[in-house]
């Protein structure tokens, strides 16, 4: 560590130019560079060793595109984070078990299998085309499907258990 937190708590100056350097991440590619330049060009004393970290390793070594989320639809990890905690919920054991694990992947690959079939039910999503795979609406599918039985019997849930392609066909059939 460089030792800034006391720097950053202490010093107004310093504090707004680390609060800079930060949001370069959110400035255009082609305007990352010249805005550390500025912010290299006139930050006090105390951040010297930060600019050369930053500089040696986020402006020389890292690809600039690799870190900058200006395009980017998402910019924080909070729905990975959302996630993580509504799967940890799920698990509800300290220390599950691999069987329990196993279980609990399962559970949520079928919650998420059903939410995406209702979408295209509903015309919110199409199927994808994964190259010589039909894409006929999901609905059409599942009751045209390789000698008509098609889509998991009757109660309208899907189980990733027994319905390996669930949204697509193979044209092959």
């Amino acid at each position: 560590t460089l030792g800034l937190s006391t720097v950053y708590k202490d010093d107004e100056e310093a504090r707004f130019i680390c609060q800079q350097l930060m949001a370069l991440a959110l400035l255009p590619l082609n305007k990352v560079e010249p805005a550390f330049q500025a912010l290299a060009d006139n930050h006090p004393e105390s951040l010297d060793e930060l600019f050369e970290y930053f500089e040696t390793f986020w402006m020389k070594t890292t690809s600039i595109d690799l870190w900058n989320v200006f395009d980017l639809k998402t910019r924080t990890n909070n729905n990975a984070e959302g996630y993580h905690n509504r799967f940890s919920h799920r698990i509800d054991k300290r220390h599950p078990s691999m069987w329990h694990f196993i279980r609990v992947l399962q559970e949520e690959e079928e919650v998420h299998l059903n939410q995406h079939v209702q979408h295209v039910r509903m015309g919110k999503k199409k199927v994808q085309d994964g190259g010589g795979l039909d894409v006929r609406p999901a609905s059409v599918l599942m009751n045209n499907s390789c000698g008509g039985g098609g889509g998991g019997g009757g109660g309208g849930g899907y189980s990733s258990r027994n319905l390996i392609i669930p949204l697509t066909i193979l044209k092959s059939c």
